[in-house]
């Protein structure tokens, strides 16, 4: 699931097209609001694979 949501968000936002940028916008989310998702209670990491 997430890297689903990675992806849909690299292809949104210009500004995240490179896998450095959206890896430390996911980070940053994840810090501020770690419950955003429900899944995120299990697992709140991407695979590499994404």
């Amino acid at each position: 699931m997430n890297s689903y949501v990675m992806r849909w968000s690299r292809n949104k936002y210009k500004r995240l097209r490179g896998r450095r940028k959206a890896h430390a916008q996911w980070e940053m989310v994840v810090k501020l609001r770690p419950r955003f998702f429900e899944h995120w209670a299990w697992v709140n990491w991407v695979p590499i694979v994404w």
